[in-house]
């Protein structure tokens, strides 16, 4: 398995793990309004976005060989 994939697996593990996590909490824990409005979609957004830098920089890391 290439670098490239073995970078892509467990970013995309991470952000499930991550995601998951986040909506378990936001569904099962009493939390304030705030919390279910402001925290955790923001929290989801980072969390998204810095998986998707990821991804996309370990592309070009990589070179021609992981495409």
């Amino acid at each position: 398995m290439s670098n490239l994939m073995q970078k892509k697996i467990l970013t995309i593990l991470a952000l499930i793990f991550s995601w998951g996590a986040l909506l378990w909490i936001n569904f099962s824990a009493d939390l304030t309004m705030a919390m279910h409005f402001i925290a955790i979609p923001f929290l989801l957004i980072v969390t998204g976005g810095y998986a998707a830098y990821y991804l996309e920089t370990a592309g070009y890391e990589a070179g021609a060989e992981g495409l």
